[in-house]
């Protein structure tokens, strides 16, 4: 039963030995990419100096494609190392998101759940404080609005009036939303 309820919830601990191993096995394949990417940069930088020291037209154009094959090469190779870092992320967070005490993932007991807590905590109590930043970076300006003369008073009050005509649109578009959620189903309204 127990099982099945962690099937359910997504948290098989085979799920996270499964996931662990393809973390594992992407790993192995970048480090192995990554050498292969070193070699052929230094090959394609061997085939450019051919190039350049060729003697006949015949070596020039045999040395040409050879660079131009290699740079295809370090292109490709790049390429698939791309893919499988993206897919490293991937994976590395579905393992985060397996472990026990992970966001979402087992819960945790004692001191380790209040930590978690607490470092749940901490994004939104940053977004408050840009909030509260905000609003009094707003006061001065309207302030300054308040206080000038003739084409200043204008030009300081313009971002205000802007910010109330947005306020008064959106309010206006919501008001036939919430007519048409309140009416019953059958009923079309009167205009």
């Amino acid at each position: 039963m127990a099982a099945l309820r962690r099937a359910a919830a997504g948290r098989d601990p085979a799920e996270l030995v499964q996931k662990r191993a393809q973390l594992e096995s992407i790993g192995r394949l970048l480090d192995s990419a990554r050498e292969r990417l070193a070699r052929e940069k230094e090959e394609a930088e061997q085939a450019e100096q051919d190039v350049e020291f060729s003697d006949t037209q015949d070596e020039r154009k045999a040395a040409e494609y050879r660079a131009r094959s290699l740079g295809e090469r370090v292109r490709e190779t790049e390429s698939d190392i791309k893919i499988r870092q993206a897919a490293e992320r991937r994976i590395s967070k579905e393992v985060a998101r397996l472990e026990p005490g992970a966001p979402g993932g087992r819960k945790a007991k004692g001191p380790a759940m209040r930590a978690a807590k607490k470092a749940a905590r901490k994004p939104a109590r940053k977004a408050g404080r840009k909030a509260a930043k905000k609003k009094t970076a707003r006061k001065p300006a309207r302030k300054a609005g308040r206080t000038a003369k003739g084409p200043a008073r204008r030009a300081a009050r313009k971002p205000a009036r802007k910010a109330g005509r947005k306020a008064a649109k959106k309010k206006a578009a919501r008001k036939p939303a919430r007519k048409a959620a309140k009416r019953p189903a059958g009923r079309k309204s009167r205009r």
